[in-house]
């Protein structure tokens, strides 16, 4: 191991003690730190969030540090630049609320996340969306998807998601924020608002590598 690879060693361990450090307080005041546990207002490397823009849900991946790898514009959620790169959690929220996804273990069709809203934990808000069977299509798209269904590690999401900055294959359909942050976490690469729009009818996932 060179000199280097050891200095990004201790970097990278420092960074992850100040994350445990600053992370657990983030957004909370006094008042509501009596109000909510642990789990419930604790961003932590890997989870996946969103903010509401009001007609759309706005993906990331939260990396520590109030640090956000997300698909987007430089300058905005959308424009000719569109690209996977790190960006602030203040800039990503742009005043909005955060929210985290909590996924099953199992990828249960349609019922795999709850959203919890950062920092205060919401009740259980259900599926985003009910995504019915489909006939045969549906069954056969429920099989493959539990099959490749996976829940990476807080750390392996976060290498995920570096591992795609500087992509530019931006696509509404097929290739968006929320395919991107759920195929981080999941392999998986979907998106319940584009489902939702197409109303209800499975999207088959793309691979990407």
């Amino acid at each position: 191991m060179g000199l280097f690879d050891i200095i990004d060693d201790i970097q990278d361990s420092l960074n992850s003690k100040l994350d445990d450090i600053f992370d657990p307080l983030l957004g909370v005041s006094s008042e509501e730190e009596e109000e909510v546990s642990e789990k419930s207002h604790r961003l932590k490397k890997g989870d996946v969030i969103y903010t509401d823009r009001g007609v759309y849900q706005h993906y990331g991946v939260y990396i520590g540090r109030k640090k956000v790898i997300h698909y987007a514009s430089e300058t905005g959620d959308f424009g000719d630049d569109i690209c996977v790169h790190e960006t602030s959690l203040d800039n990503f929220l742009k005043g909005g609320e955060c929210y985290k996804i909590e996924f099953s273990e199992d990828y249960d069709w349609g019922k795999y996340r709850k959203n919890t809203k950062v920092p205060v934990l919401l009740k259980t808000m259900g599926p985003i969306i009910s995504v019915g069977d489909n006939g045969v299509i549906g069954l056969i798209n429920k099989i493959k998807k539990s099959s490749e269904y996976h829940l990476y590690s807080g750390e392996e999401t976060v290498e995920r998601a570096r591992s795609r900055i500087g992509e530019n294959e931006y696509n509404l359909a097929l290739n968006n924020c929320e395919h991107f942050a759920v195929w981080c976490k999941t392999g998986l690469s979907e998106s319940k608002q584009v489902e939702a729009v197409l109303g209800g009818f499975p999207i088959i996932p793309i691979l990407v590598h």
